[in-house]
């Protein structure tokens, strides 16, 4: 009689096996790069003020504004393309590249407006110099995408963590010997030279130019959803920096980005993971209705319990979770840090309603979810900054967030409940 740990498993060539070993080597490389990320996060905490935090939060906002307006989503089409996919990816890689230059252009010209409206001269060379990552992200190739497809994680995993070693090392070098902001922007362009060089390295490939039609119509479309829902995300995203920025000054900036990145630590480690395992592993069994129904609400109870025990552990050891991460002077971020946390964990669990959209052809239903929580935020963000300062905005991403995820959750029960089964889906227009 088989062991029962082993029938859980199941054999490596399975379904199972196969997620569990994606689980396994991503969870290695997310935890090891949460460990990397949160040890320089310490010492620049250290190095740096808060003013440099935050003029950097706001330099930022300009390249996530140019990469929602020009985003494509090719990652995602790749892993879901048919087997003619490499006859594909020349069209995806050219159309990148025009994206890119498009989104670098805008950069350049935003940036000294941008300096202007928040009447910080310093803003402008950092937010140039970020154009680099645009510039190097549409000339990536698809190395990972190419891997997660095949469900072949290790690799990926791997030169992830590589790639982080590297970029600590020299973001840490330019720490120690700046002191200042300049660290951040050579640190953001460092990961983008990597991602680069590993994307190459996963996948060795030859970029070529070309443009067919039916290939660029079906960007096209599947673009119209990415940039609304990167739009909407980049609402929510971003908005709050430069809403507090304005209203309130560099150094509450940088203590509310701080408090944000910490609390959003579980979802960097952990439930980015998931996304990453669960759309190739649910589209083997896409076919099925009932199975894809019964995998999915498992899953939602795991996550569930397990993001749920972490929340509440990181709630209640708020304080001295913060003491030893960032030090004594950053202790006023502790109750932005605990309002944070609630958005965090639901996010963290909502997450894996996205691979039912795309399975059944539905992105629009992610970017509609987003709408309605950067809708939502964006109309209550201000007054209650406003009324509560740092408190009141963090208050107004957790229900704008919650609102949204639970109009996710609903609709992905309601695709799953409604017996269709997405080789169907799959196969209509949207």
């Amino acid at each position: 009689m088989s062991n029962p740990l082993q029938r859980f498993l199941g054999s490596r060539e399975s379904l199972r096996g196969r997620t569990l070993n994606g689980v396994q080597w991503l969870m290695i490389k997310s935890l090891s790069i949460s460990v990397i990320e949160l040890v320089r996060s310490m010492i620049f905490l250290r190095l740096l003020e808060a003013q440099d935090f935050g003029l950097m939060a706001l330099a930022v906002i300009v390249p996530g504004f140019a990469r929602s307006l020009t985003e494509t989503g090719t990652d995602i089409m790749v892993q879901r393309a048919g087997a003619d996919v490499d006859e594909q990816l020349p069209t995806f890689w050219t159309v990148n590249v025009i994206r890119s230059a498009l989104a670098v252009a805008l950069l350049w010209l935003l940036a000294g407006a941008v300096a202007d409206f928040y009447a910080t001269p310093a803003l402008a060379w950092p937010i140039r110099l970020l154009s680099l990552q645009l510039l190097l992200n549409g000339l990536s190739g698809f190395g990972a995408q190419l891997r997660q497809r095949t469900m072949d994680f290790k690799p990926v995993a791997v030169a992830g963590i590589l790639a982080q070693i590297g970029v600590a090392f020299i973001s840490l070098a330019a720490a120690w010997l700046l002191r200042n902001y300049w660290a951040i922007v050579i640190q953001l362009c460092t990961v983008a030279a990597a991602e680069w060089v590993c994307s190459y390295l996963l996948h060795p490939w030859r970029p070529r130019w070309q443009l067919r039609p039916a290939i660029v119509r079906g960007v096209m479309l599947f673009a119209a959803s990415a940039v609304l829902l990167n739009l909407f995300n980049y609402i929510h995203i971003s908005m709050d920096r430069g809403v507090v920025g304005k209203l309130l000054d560099l150094e509450a900036v940088g203590h509310y980005t701080r408090a944000h990145f910490l609390a959003l630590l579980p979802v960097q480690c952990f439930a980015n993971v998931i996304g990453q395992v669960f759309l190739p592993a649910f589209r083997t069994i896409a076919h099925d209705a009932s199975r894809l129904r019964k995998a999915f609400f498992k899953t939602i109870g795991l996550l569930t319990i397990l993001y749920g025990a972490l929340g509440l552990g990181l709630f209640l050891g708020a304080r001295p979770f913060i003491w030893v991460v960032a030090g004594e002077k950053w202790m006023g971020i502790v109750s932005l840090f605990q309002i944070l946390l609630l958005y965090s964990i639901s996010k963290c669990i909502v997450l894996v309603t996205s691979p039912i959209f795309y399975l059944y052809k539905k992105p629009m239903m992610i970017a509609t979810c987003a709408g309605i929580m950067a809708g939502s935020f964006a109309l209550v963000c201000i007054p209650m900054t406003r009324a509560y300062g740092l408190k009141g905005m963090a208050w107004a991403v957790v229900l704008s967030g919650l609102l949204s995820h639970l109009v996710a959750m609903a609709s992905a029960v309601y695709l799953l409940c409604s017996n269709r089964s997405c080789q169907t889906d799959l196969t209509s227009p949207v």
